[in-house]
């Protein structure tokens, strides 16, 4: 699990990646500015191992 400042990023062991919280700066790589309250996958990614996100 990564968290920035206002969201977080995890992995889960099937090596999915979700995201959740701020997105004003599109840190959620989602395509939009929009908050997301609750874990949601990020599309185009598998086999993920380690995520960061920005402080």
């Amino acid at each position: 699990m990564s968290v920035g400042t206002r969201h977080s990023l995890a992995v889960r062991s099937d090596g999915t990646a979700w995201a959740w919280g701020s997105n004003r700066q599109g840190q959620l790589g989602d395509g939009t500015d929009h908050t997301q309250r609750t874990p949601a996958q990020m599309e185009g990614l598998s086999g993920v191992e380690a995520l960061a996100g920005t402080p």
